[in-house]
């Protein structure tokens, strides 16, 4: 055997050897295990429960068992940042402290196992076990080596937020900070721990600054906080951020789950006398949302009050309302507070006067009150919706409200203006519908009327309510909008027969035509004519007055001519056009009157032929039509395709 064939063989005795060994791993890849875990929630609430599936591919039978384990990582710290997770342990281990894995159903081999889990009843003890993840492994019985896995972590449902978010607080004061969660709910101090730091984001690890040499102040457990009796300088910490000089952080967390934590920042100010100088504006629009009012008050703290003095008694402003500030890029002292008047405080035109005062005995206020008017607008209106209804749904209390946006509508339950459609007031709101505001009014369309239309185009007005009308200085009180009213054809506004109108014997009716303006319908009656003469004398033009909707007799008249076949209207100079068909005539009637105004003869419009034929006839005009705009009639002919103008 040469080499050369020694040399192929090998060749090819390899090319098989690869060809078989990537079927087999083919093979092997297509028949591969794999084990996929599914679950409903990835985050559950305590008591909560979700089924969890194992599904398995690769194999014939496709069952699974079942483990749950679950591991603790404690909260960032300072020191450690990002902590590491505990060793893994069995859920059994806990108690039910982080769930139980019940109900397993894996005794079929052709369908996909199931499992119930179930969160604990309560939260996780943050203190033996912060930030539980649970772990659901799923192991293929026909490859017990492969594996799938779902994981599930727990909230608490708990969110807080601290009220005030901040604060300005002279040296020695004192501020009450509360808690509120997501209901709006107060949380009872027993539920929370309190802590003052100079990090600019605190945590529950914070470091305390109540007790150091550059102390920041001190809050005990109720959330009372007592400024410091000096301005802090700025910590000398250098992670994490801390606050400037003067500003520190009040925080609080929830006992039951820490990771739930909120914070306030308090701004500490050397003590000082208040210099009050004045306000901006001074003038405030009636029923309007808010207004802020800015305060020009140096040395201003969150200690400070605001009450506005008028003819109906002393209103004190809520400390929610109360904003300190300061000059841009300092914090040493304040120039003045900003104060947001609510909707029911601007609920009363008059002249107001506004004082401030303090709560710190120690600090005194000079300067003030200083005048504020509260002046009547005119609403306004920026949308309505829907911007159409059905005709059955005037004088309907359920269903949908109408709704219209704008503003200056005045406060909840006291509105300063009133709505109307067509003149008629809006139905008040039904229980379930949501209360007008300053921005918004809602109702019900009123019920229909007996003698004015129901559907059409009609006028939405918002109009000033609040007596003298029109208050002084406001010429324009009311704001407009359109609503459509689409009739019911088939419901509360179905067509009825109308009294038919009787006509003289033999009149033979042929045409009809309306002045919308006046209200009138004239109808030719063909039948009416004079034998053996070309004019007329008797009534074959019928006036219709039309008001009120019912069709009633008025003027008959006389076209002058016989077998009246056509009639049009110009609604512009009120007067009816009639084509006399037997006559060959045109005659020009007042409308209602039926005074005859002029007739044409039309008999020698059509020229006859040249040469003269015998047999030409002149033409019969049978119809006509009027454009009230240009004032000209078009005349058709029975007997020729011309027309006349």
């Amino acid at each position: 055997m040469t080499w050369r064939k020694i040399r192929n063989l090998t060749l090819l005795a390899a090319a098989l050897a690869c060809l078989w060994l990537s079927a087999c791993s083919s093979g092997n890849k297509a028949n591969q295990v794999v084990v996929n875990v599914t679950g409903q929630f990835s985050v559950m609430v305590p008591t909560q429960s979700q089924t969890i599936t194992a599904i398995v591919t690769g194999a014939t039978d496709v069952s699974s068992a079942f483990d749950c384990s679950y591991t603790t990582t404690p909260n960032p710290t300072t020191t450690t940042p990002s902590p590491k997770p505990s060793a893994s342990a069995e859920c059994s281990s806990a108690n039910g402290a982080v769930g139980t894995l019940s109900n397993i159903q894996n005794t079929s081999t052709t369908a996909a196992s199931t499992a119930t889990f179930t969160a604990p009843q309560t939260f996780p003890d943050q203190t033996k076990l912060p930030n539980v993840t649970v772990t659901i492994t799923a192991t293929a019985n026909a490859d017990k080596k492969k594996t799938g896995k779902f994981t599930v972590n727990f909230d608490s449902g708990i969110r807080i937020a601290i009220i005030p978010a901040t604060a300005t607080l002279a040296t020695g004061e004192t501020q009450l900070f509360l808690v509120k969660d997501l209901s709006g709910n107060i949380v009872p101090p027993d539920q929370l721990t309190w802590g003052v730091t100079f990090e600019v984001t605190a945590k529950i690890d914070s470091v305390s600054c109540g007790t150091a040499t550059n102390s920041c102040g001190s809050i005990d457990k109720t959330g009372l906080y007592t400024a410091p009796a000096a301005v802090p300088t700025a910590s000398s910490a250098t992670t994490p951020a801390q606050n400037a000089a003067g500003i520190v952080t009040v925080f609080a967390f929830s006992n039951v789950d820490n990771a739930r934590i909120a914070q306030a920042a308090v701004t500490i100010v050397k003590a000082g006398d208040i210099a009050f100088s004045g306000i901006s504006p001074s003038i405030a629009p009636q029923g309007a949302l808010q207004q802020d009012i800015f305060l020009a008050a140096t040395n201003a703290t969150s200690q400070l009050g605001v009450t506005l003095s008028g003819t109906g008694g002393n209103v004190t402003v809520d400390q929610s309302q109360i904003k300190v500030f300061f000059a841009p890029g300092s914090n040493s002292s304040s120039i003045g507070a900003r104060v947001r008047l609510n909707s029911a405080q601007l609920a009363t035109a008059g002249h107001f006067t506004v004082q401030v005062t303090t709560s710190n005995p120690s600090v005194n206020v000079t300067g003030g009150p200083f005048p504020l008017d509260i002046v009547p607008v005119r609403p306004t209106i920026v949308s309505s919706t829907p911007d159409n209804f059905q005709e059955s749904s005037l004088g309907q209390t359920g269903g949908v409200p109408f709704v219209s946006d704008g503003g200056f509508f005045g406060p909840i339950g006291a509105p300063t203006v009133a709505a109307s459609i067509n003149g008629r007031a809006l139905l008040a709101n039904s229980s379930g519908s949501p209360t007008p505001t300053a921005r918004r009014l809602t109702g019900f369309l009123p019920p229909p009327s007996g003698t004015a239309p129901n559907a059409g185009l009609f006028p939405l007005s918002i109009k000033y309510s609040i007596s003298p009308i029109p208050p002084p200085g406001l010429l324009a009180t009311t704001a407009y909008t359109n609503i459509a009213i689409v009739p019911d054809y088939g419901g509360s506004n179905a067509p009825t027969a109308l009294s038919p109108v009787t006509f003289p014997a033999s009149s033979a009716p042929s045409a009809i035509a309306l002045d919308p303006v006046l209200g009138y319908a004239v109808v030719a009656l063909a039948g009416l004519n004079t034998s053996g003469s070309n004019t007329n004398t008797q009534n074959n033009v019928q006036f219709l007055n039309l008001a009120g909707g019912t069709p009633a007799l008025a003027t008959a008249a006389s076209s002058g001519g016989n077998v009246a076949t056509g009639v049009a209207v110009d609604d512009q100079l009120h007067v009816a056009a009639i084509v006399n068909y037997g006559s060959r005539t045109l005659s020009v009637l007042s409308i209602p009157a039926g005074t005859v105004l002029g007739t044409v003869d039309l008999s020698g419009v059509i020229p006859p032929p040249v040469p003269a034929n015998p047999s030409f006839v002149e033409p019969f005009p049978y119809s006509v039509g009027i454009d009230p705009f240009s004032h000209r009639a078009v005349v058709a002919f029975a007997s020729t395709n011309v027309g006349l103008i």
